[in-house]
């Protein structure tokens, strides 16, 4: 066994085509449904009139899209993603510790609902089943540099928009 290095080595990588942000909370606020900042949970469950997957589900249906075109959304997409990802409980800090300023934000509401839809951690798997549940679609945002994501840049206040102090993990008073 071999004693560990004593220099610690620290490197940044910057996207290679450009960052594009997927997140549903971001895209309610870049279309007008969030006043001026990222809605916090107890803005999404009086939006949704609660927080089940069915409320989203005829949220989204109002907005005219069903499930289908998220599907065929992320079927021409295809493949595989591989990004960044976080919660939003840790989106203040990994902002203001992130040097990679997002210039773009996915504004297909059926591509982002399709791919959080089908992430898992922060990969986005297009042959996975769905999971159209609170958790998937508004707790966390994925970060992609890849060339195949369709992204729009956004006035600035979008993209470093910051969270209101949301609930504990594990209460869930906001959303009952």
């Amino acid at each position: 066994m071999s004693v560990p290095p004593r220099t610690t080595v620290h490197y940044r990588t910057r996207p290679v085509y450009k960052a594009t942000l997927v997140s549903f909370r971001h895209w309610l606020l870049f279309s007008g449904f969030s006043g001026f900042m990222v809605p916090g949970d107890k803005e999404l469950n009086q939006l949704f009139s609660g927080c089940s997957p069915e409320s989203i589900r005829s949220w989204l249906a109002g907005q005219g899209v069903s499930l289908k075109s998220a599907d065929q959304a992320v079927a021409e997409l295809g493949g595989v993603l591989i990004g960044k990802c976080d919660t939003f409980e840790n989106y203040r800090r990994q902002r203001l510790e992130s040097t990679m300023h997002l210039s773009h934000l996915c504004v297909d509401l059926a591509l982002t609902v399709g791919i959080l839809a089908r992430s898992v951690g922060n990969l986005f798997l297009s042959s996975r089943p769905p999971d159209y549940t609170w958790d998937a679609l508004l707790e966390v945002y994925l970060i992609f540099d890849d060339p195949r994501m369709s992204g729009q840049k956004t006035p600035k206040k979008i993209t470093a928009a910051m969270l209101r102090p949301l609930v504990k993990k594990n209460s869930r008073k906001g959303r009952e």
